[in-house]
């Protein structure tokens, strides 16, 4: 029974939960003077700071935290008012926040639209993030769709009534079908205007609240006590906080907070300190910009925090609640093939057991091998010397034998001369051959007489 109970309890919990990422939540704001993009994180109670980026523009008007990939990291999304470029998405990859796509492949709008501001929920159920944003006068919403590696802008519709405060979207009577939550200063009517969002399209008008004479600053759908249904939470110019419920058709709205300053800037929830309960996070136009309210179960108001490490006074445009990590790259873990991961870190110790032997043997190894080439070097060095030796003697040598024979052919010289000139003396003549061959047989008749 239990068990059944706890898998109930986490289908609702489930259920309710819209895309935007809300847990485990940061704070992020744009500063309109120096173009900053700070995001803040609770340690503890400590707020860390860290810059994200310093923007080029000094005019943003809202931003928010949106999945609009749908791939279970929040995106930050920043709106300006100047035409055709109005919408910049960026993301946080390896601790540096970069632009996603061109912010003119993002929208094209007009100039001069007086965007009210820009909001993020899943309005057509296909588990990505919308962006929904629409201007103050013209009473036309727009939604921006991420579909491929496309944005694709889409007119939601136009209510009947043209000028907004504030305006959120979220499931606020418990239908499980998104409504547009629209906030208005009314003297004479209702200030609050629901309309349902069918196939990504405005439905039907509902018309709550009360009438008020005082215009709003910001409105947020969210369960702020913790009862598993979305409340209406709005801040008007006098600094009040409301809550607001519709259930079974019935509209109840009570007092949250009564802060009796007027100088707020904007407002956003979340689970900024892991107690697992939305706090408000509003912003104020002064040295002290953060306060951090909490929902009290017993009094059913929140009591404020001032969030006091940090000072300056930076003019604030807009302030944004959710999870904002860095998706940092990481190497992939190969699995071997029949091994489960719990098995992995009992083996490597064996692994690198094995692999220190052989790095023991390497020091000596590499000792030899030089000293080896020390001894060829040296061998080397030997045989040249002793070679250049061999030359140089056998050089010198050689000098002396030529030396000698020189000698040797001057001395033998005349009498070659001598027998050439005897030689000569016979002219190559047949008169001459005859005379010799009648010597040579006289020569031999002298001999055989003796």
């Amino acid at each position: 029974m239990k068990r059944g109970l706890l898998i109930l309890f986490f289908v609702l919990l489930i259920i309710n939960v819209n895309a935007a990422i809300k847990t485990d939540a940061s704070i992020i704001t744009i500063s309109n003077e120096n173009g900053n993009i700070i995001k803040l994180d609770n340690s503890n109670g400590i707020y860390n700071y860290t810059l994200l980026k310093t923007t080029a523009f000094g005019d943003w008007i809202d931003s928010t935290l949106v999945d609009i990939d749908g791939d279970g990291n929040n995106e930050l999304v920043g709106l300006r008012d100047i035409g055709k470029m109005d919408v910049y998405i960026y993301e946080y990859k390896d601790d540096e926040l970069v632009e996603k796509a061109s912010p003119l492949d993002i929208s094209n709008f007009p100039a001069n639209m007086e965007w009210i501001s820009i909001t993020a929920s899943d309005i057509d159920n296909n588990k990505k993030d919308e962006l929904i944003l629409g201007p103050k006068k013209l009473g036309r919403f727009y939604s921006i769709g991420y579909q491929g590696s496309s944005y694709i802008t889409t007119v939601m519709g136009e209510t009947r009534l043209k000028s907004w405060d504030a305006f959120d979207v979220g499931d606020i009577d418990g239908d499980k079908i998104k409504e547009l939550v629209t906030i208005r200063q009314s003297d004479l009517g209702k200030s609050i205007y629901v309309y349902k969002i069918i196939d990504g399209k405005l439905g039907q008008e509902m018309n709550y609240g009360e009438f008020s004479k005082i215009s709003f600053i910001s409105l947020k759908i969210t369960d702020i006590d913790n009862d598993g249904a979305n409340e209406i939470i709005s801040l008007d110019k006098d600094g009040k906080f409301y809550i607001s419920k519709i259930k079974n058709g019935v509209y109840s709205q009570n007092l949250l907070a009564d802060t009796s300053f007027s100088d707020w800037l904007d407002m956003d929830v979340g689970d900024i300190d892991k107690d697992s309960k939305n706090e408000i996070v509003a912003l104020a136009r002064q040295e002290k910009p953060f306060y951090v309210f909490e929902y009290n179960e017993n009094t059913r108001v929140v009591s404020p925090s001032v969030i006091r490490d940090y000072t300056p006074y930076l003019k604030w445009s807009s302030i944004s609640v959710g999870k904002f990590i860095s998706e940092n790259i990481k190497p992939e873990v190969v699995v071997p093939e029949n091994k489960t991961i719990e098995e992995i870190p009992e083996e490597i110790p064996q692994i690198e057991n094995k692999t220190e032997e052989p790095q023991q043997e390497i020091k000596p190894e590499v000792k030899e091998s030089n000293h080896s080439v020390l001894y060829i070097l040296l061998i080397i060095v030997i045989l040249f010397l002793f070679l250049l030796t061999t030359i140089i003697l056998t050089t010198k040598y050689e000098f002396k034998i030529f030396d000698k024979f020189k000698k040797k052919e001057s001395q033998e010289l005349p009498k070659i001369e001598k027998q050439e000139i005897q030689e000569d003396i016979w002219p190559e003549t047949r008169k001459s051959k005859d005379l010799k061959d009648m010597k040579d047989f006289i020569k031999k008749g002298k001999n055989s007489n003796k």
